[in-house]
C-alpha cells in the first residue's frame, strides 16, 4: 500500500487563503502546507521533437513486431491512424492548434518518451498543445515552460493510459484504434491518442521558447505546438 505527496503551483501574486475538497470519498487528505520555492534553475539545451524520438510507438500492420509502445511489443497502427488522416509527416488539428505528427516512418522511433527532456515549441501564443498518450496507468506530473528571458513556470498536467481510450481530465480524445499486438498476443484491444492543451494565462507577455518533459518514460510525445 502507498501514501502519496502532490505539488500544485499557485498563481503569481495570488495568497492561499483555503481549499476546497473535491466530492469524492474515495480520496483522503492527511496533511496540506504551502511553501515559496526558490527559482527553477536554468533550463537545459532544447532539442527538436525530431531529433529527441526515441520510442517506436506507430508500427506498420504488416510488422506489428517492430512496435514497442507500451513495453510489452504493442504499438499504434499506422494504417488505422491514417483513417484519421494522421500520416507521418502530416498535420494533425489537436485543440484547435496545428500540429505535425513525427515524419519518420512506422516501425522506427517516433515519439519522445519523456525522460526529462527540453523540447523546443514552434509557433506564438499562451497555449500550448501536445499529442500525447501515456501507458501502464496514468501520468500525473509538472510540465515545466521555458521562456525566451531566461524564466520558466511548472504547470500540473495529467495524461491518460492509452489502453482506456478515455482522456484524463482536461485532455482531448484525437483517435481511437485497435492496436498493433506484438507477435504471439492474440487480444485485440482499442487504445487512444489524446491532446492536452496547457495555458500559461499568456505569463505577462513573455515569449515560450521550450518545454522540458517530466521523468517518467511512460509519457510519450509526438508533437508540440504553441498558439
Amino acid at each position: 500500500m502507498s501514501i502519496y505527496g502532490e505539488v500544485y503551483p499557485l498563481p503569481q501574486g495570488k495568497t492561499l487563503s483555503y481549499i476546497t475538497m473535491p466530492s469524492v470519498g474515495n480520496m483522503k487528505l492527511f496533511s496540506v502546507s504551502t511553501d515559496n520555492p526558490g527559482p527553477l534553475p536554468p533550463a537545459p539545451a532544447a532539442q527538436s521533437i525530431a531529433s529527441a524520438v526515441n520510442n517506436v510507438a506507430v508500427s506498420d500492420d504488416s510488422n506489428p513486431g517492430a512496435g514497442d509502445f507500451d513495453g510489452s511489443g504493442n504499438s499504434y497502427s499506422a494504417g488505422a491512424l491514417a483513417k484519421y488522416g494522421i500520416t507521418a509527416g502530416g498535420k494533425v488539428t489537436v485543440d484547435g492548434a496545428q500540429l505535425t505528427f513525427p515524419s519518420q516512418s512506422p516501425g522506427t522511433a517516433n515519439a519522445v518518451a519523456s525522460q526529462g527532456q527540453t523540447l523546443s515549441v514552434d509557433g506564438s501564443g499562451h497555449k500550448i498543445t501536445l499529442l500525447t498518450a501515456a501507458n501502464n496507468g496514468d501520468i500525473l506530473g509538472f510540465l515545466r515552460v521555458n521562456y525566451t528571458d531566461g524564466s520558466s513556470e511548472q504547470f500540473p498536467i495529467e495524461v491518460a493510459d492509452w489502453y482506456s481510450s478515455n482522456p484524463a481530465p482536461g485532455g482531448s480524445l484525437v483517435a481511437t484504434t485497435v492496436w498493433n499486438q506484438r507477435p504471439g498476443n492474440n487480444t485485440p484491444h482499442t487504445v487512444g491518442l489524446y491532446g492536452l492543451t496547457v495555458d500559461t494565462g499568456a505569463s505577462n507577455g513573455k515569449t515560450i521558447a521550450s518545454i522540458t518533459l517530466p521523468s517518467d518514460g511512460r509519457l510519450k510525445v509526438f508533437s508540440a505546438a504553441v498558439h
